[in-house]
């Protein structure tokens, strides 16, 4: 009974501190909120604070913002501009004819456009989160000259990243881009940009889309697990650069339709469903683009010739293509998960022989090519294995050295035979008209041997460095190499290489590959050890030249002390 008063006393407190609790409402401001041309916020009860021009919110604002000033800051310092997420929700933040405008700081979602920009210029977008707007998270109509947009984490969006159309001379950087339609779209004489390191990821349809857009830099982005393109060129947009791009895990790499007169370089395009190539052309110049061998396809260069002549494609390619060119041969390669195997634009006089070209969109694709060789080619489950456009060439090396092997050849021609247990089919394989593989080869026997590997470095033997070079044989073609050092977990690498970083210790080295069937090999096992503390050996020239030096000091002293004792001698 005496805890009663004290327990009465606590409840009381307790109320009167409940009651004395501001409510927190969420604020909401009358309709729009503009920032007029005179510097005003107007309605006035917006939770905007100004200081000059600089502009930060001291609230959230759940409605639309309108600029009609220029030179000046808007620091959303984190708090949300919010709508209320319908198909006719409005722009979140609108800049009309609008200069050196900085918004930072904001969150903005629930509106048609996050960010509207036209007819602006030299504005900044940065630091922003713009998520879940029913279209684009920023849109730039007409709008050229030193727009940069970046930093900012632009998710969720349904249609477009970011949307340029009409609009030159912007800079789109650092951004994050993920879960949107397109990541980046340009379109309609959008020229002139530069989109660089961007990590630009999961959206469900292209990465970076360019249609009738030229003279744009695309460089240093991230492109990874997109639906579609990493990035795709349509409708001549021309005299783009591309250059040291990572594009992986997307449904096509890079893609170019009627497009000429762009510049790769340096892009990796690994494991995507199909890594490179041109789409549909209706010219030469379509296909007349400048790519270097520094683009590669799952780790393998990229060959793009054009105007080349007696010449053989290297055997370390990983897509082909000749444009213009002649008297070239394309032996023993293996060309997969790209546009096309195989791209011949314009070639005459050309060899296509033993290579293995599976898992293409087009295992050969040839524009306005003849007097082509194309035999003992293995065309494997490519979606189409040839395309043929007013081409006519040679599709077999006659009787009864036999054409190609087409994995389709059984369906197509199911009463098909043998001819005389020759390994070639009795019935031609038809490309067109005027294109038949006159003797189809039946499947090749399986191979069931694997590879063999010898490993020629590191030796049995004790090194005095921390980098030791890996260096070993192979006797076929690969489709994966790798070594376990210690036993432990595989490391996949591309060839020869060097075991960095190795402290002192002993160690075990095994190398292991599959070669082009799946047949696994392994190398024996090598024992070795790192010792960087050994002492220096002393270098032999040193001490023979210590001896020569201690034995003329010795004959020299016992001469000297002769003539002291003859000396000595004389004077007696």
């Amino acid at each position: 009974m005496k805890r009663f008063p004290l327990l009465l006393i606590l409840s009381l407190v307790l109320c009167s501190v409940l009651v004395s609790v501001p409510r927190i409402d969420r604020v909401k401001a009358s309709g729009t909120i503009y920032i007029r041309v005179d510097g005003l916020v107007d309605p006035p009860t917006a939770p905007i604070q100004r200081d000059g021009d600089r502009y930060t919110f001291i609230g959230g604002i759940y409605d639309s913002i309108v600029i009609e000033r220029s030179n000046i800051t808007i620091d959303g310092a984190r708090y949300v501009i919010e709508g209320d997420g319908g198909p006719e929700s409005g722009n979140g933040v609108s800049l009309y004819n609008i200069s050196n405008a900085t918004i930072r700081n904001t969150n903005i979602k629930g509106f048609t456009c996050g960010f509207y920009l036209e007819s602006a210029s030299n504005n900044t977008i940065s630091g922003n989160n713009i998520t879940n707007n029913n279209f684009d998270g920023i849109r730039l109509v007409n709008s050229s000259k030193n727009n940069n947009i970046t930093g900012n984490n632009i998710t969720n969006n349904n249609f477009d990243g970011i949307y340029l159309g009409g609009s030159s001379n912007n800079t789109i950087s650092g951004n994050n881009i993920t879960n949107n339609g397109y990541g980046i779209r340009l379109l309609d004489s959008t020229e002139y940009n530069t989109i660089f390191g961007n990590n630009i990821t999961n959206n469900s349809l292209v990465s970076i889309y360019l249609r009738g857009s030229s003279n744009n830099t695309i460089s240093g982005n991230n492109i990874t697990n997109n639906n579609l393109d990493g990035i795709r060129l349509v409708d001549s947009s021309s005299n783009n650069s591309m250059f040291g791009n990572n594009i992986t895990n997307n449904g096509w790499g890079i893609r170019l339709f009627y497009s000429s007169s762009n510049m790769l370089s340096g892009n990796s395009m690994k494991d995507n469903e199909y890594n490179f190539g041109v789409g549909d052309a209706i010219k030469l110049s379509d296909f007349a683009n400048h790519v270097d061998v520094s683009n590669t396809v799952d780790g393998k260069p990229v060959y793009y010739w054009i105007n080349q002549q007696n010449k053989v494609i290297p055997p370390d390619a990983g897509y082909v293509a000749l444009v213009n060119s002649t008297f070239i041969t394309v032996k023993n390669l293996n060309l997969t998960k790209n546009v096309q195997g195989i791209l011949l634009a314009s070639v005459t006089n050309s060899t296509i022989t033993e290579d293995d070209i599976a898992n293409n969109e087009n295992g050969i694709y040839l524009y306005d090519s003849s007097n082509n060789k194309i035999y003992h080619n293995n065309f494997v489950d490519n979606v189409v294995q040839q395309h043929s456009y007013r081409s006519t060439n040679v599709w077999d090396d006659g009787y009864p050295s036999g054409g190609n092997f087409w994995s389709d050849y059984e369906e197509r021609y199911p009463d098909a035979v043998e001819i005389d247990e020759s390994g070639i089919w009795n019935t031609p394989y038809v490309i067109d008209l005027d294109n038949l593989d006159n003797y189809p080869l039946m499947p090749p026997p399986s191979d069931t041997t694997p590879p063999t590997l010898s490993i020629l470095s590191p030796e049995n033997k004790t090194y005095a460095v921390n980098d030791v070079p890996l260096n070993f044989t192979v006797s076929e073609q690969t489709s994966w190499i790798g070594y376990s050092l210690d036993v432990q977990a595989n490391v996949t690498i591309g060839g020869n290489t060097t075991l960095y970083g190795l402290s002192d210790g002993s160690y075990t080295l095994t190398v292991y590959a599959k070669d082009m069937t799946g047949n696994a090999g392994a190398s024996e096992m090598v024992y070795f050890s790192v010792n960087t503390q050994q002492a220096e050996p002393f270098p032999i020239l040193i001490v023979v030249a210590i001896v020569m030096i201690a034995g003329v000091g010795s004959v020299l002293l016992i001469y000297l002390r002769r003539v002291k004792k003859t000396m000595g001698k004389a004077k007696h």
